[in-house]
């Protein structure tokens, strides 16, 4: 599972972010860090502390070294977690792949992030999430009633968890957003979007 980026982060800033929200889980969840070696934690802030010190250094050779440090560490965990046999709430608490799932997975409703923006005349939206297991690309479709029945658009395809910029009127928008392999997809739970006056 080294390809999957909820274990193996392919940036830096979603090393950061995957470490970030590892340990913040293990802490809140004190029963989870005891299934793992004592020193879970430490190795988790140690390789973050590492990598932001080399983002810092703004070196590109330590940037990728930290990385490679981040997504071993990552690794290392999810493993351990296999081999502990930890239940799968322990699992969706990390975001990791609950390996006793399907290889295609659908995103987390709970970790989408809306923000806008106004270059111009028009209000932009940006919907970013974090990664479902087993996706290489996504749909964004909006649902919509059209004479009393509802229609479901798809709108944008990215191969990012992000669509950015996305043009839309102001007011309430109601989505579900497709994750996609080359063999199959999974539709994940409807979410509604406030699009602002700015």
């Amino acid at each position: 599972m080294r390809h999957e980026p909820l274990i193996a982060p392919v940036s830096p800033g979603a090393a950061l972010a995957r470490l970030a929200q590892v340990t913040g889980a293990l802490e809140r969840h004190p029963a989870f860090a005891q299934a793992l070696p004592a020193d879970a934690i430490a190795q988790l802030q140690g390789a973050r502390d590492a990598l932001l010190r080399a983002l810092e250094a703004d070196e590109a050779i330590s940037i990728v070294t930290a990385l490679g440090a981040a997504q071993d560490q990552l690794c290392r965990l999810y493993q351990q977690l296999i081999a502990a046999a930890v239940e799968p709430a322990f699992y969706a608490a990390l975001h990791f792949p609950d390996p006793a799932q399907a290889v295609l997975q659908a995103i987390d409703t709970g970790t989408i992030i809306a923000t806008f923006s106004m270059p111009a005349a028009q209000v932009l939206t940006s919907i970013a999430f974090l990664d479902a297991p087993g996706a290489t690309a996504y749909w964004l479709h909006e649902l919509r009633v059209i004479n009393g029945e509802i229609a479901q658009d798809a709108m944008l395809e990215s191969y990012t968890p992000l669509f950015p910029r996305v043009r839309l009127p102001c007011g309430t928008h109601v989505f579900r957003i497709e994750s996609r392999n080359p063999s199959c997809s999974v539709f994940s739970d409807e979410f509604t979007i406030e699009v602002p006056v700015l």
